[in-house]
């Protein structure tokens, strides 16, 4: 059996999983955000590949790193970044919370529709408010890359075609979610 390690969301670890399960490979996930990561297993890595190998200068974190911080970057100076960044848990609490309030505020106010004879508007408002907390709640991946695209089409949408409330409080979700990102 082989070892997989990465980050669940991350979407070339999304990948690999698939194949591997498609070509019926028997393997462990080891998620180094839940699971963790010690210092020994990263040291192996960098002894056998180099820092270089192991860490990912496409990334977002990597780009975001100062110019003087990525020359000076070692061996040791890796291991510690590695070990950091793996340590940090972004939070996107606040602005989930937000979005769920504003899912089902539409929600409500669908039914709302339904009641007052609006069918059309509330079948789109309920569409939309269980798609909204479906991807929230990683229940569905609909190959978007950020789940904040997902709030701000769905933002824009029920903003325009359904509620300016519900879609008000979506869209400052989806701030919130730009904020954490």
């Amino acid at each position: 059996m082989i070892t997989l390690y990465g980050i669940k969301n991350c979407d070339s670890v999304k990948k690999a999983r698939k194949w591997l399960e498609l070509n019926h490979v028997d393997y462990q996930f080891h998620d180094f955000r839940s699971d963790g990561l010690s210092p020994k297993q990263v040291h192996t890595w960098i002894d056998t590949l180099g820092w270089e190998t192991l860490v990912n200068k496409r990334s977002t974190t990597w780009k975001a790193l100062a110019d003087s911080v990525k020359n000076e970057m070692t061996a040791q100076t890796a291991t510690a970044a590695i070990l950091e960044f793996l340590s940090q848990k972004k939070s996107y609490a606040p602005s989930k919370i937000v979005a769920v309030i504003g899912a089902g505020y539409l929600i409500y106010e669908s039914i709302m529709f339904i009641l007052r004879g609006n069918i059309a508007l509330a079948i789109v408002g309920i569409i939309f408010g269980i798609i909204l907390l479906l991807t929230l709640f990683d229940k569905i991946d609909i190959k978007i890359p950020y789940s904040w695209w997902v709030v701000l089409i769905i933002g824009f949408v029920i903003f325009t075609w359904v509620s300016g409330v519900s879609g008000t409080i979506i869209m400052v979700a989806f701030i919130l979610l730009l904020m954490a990102f």
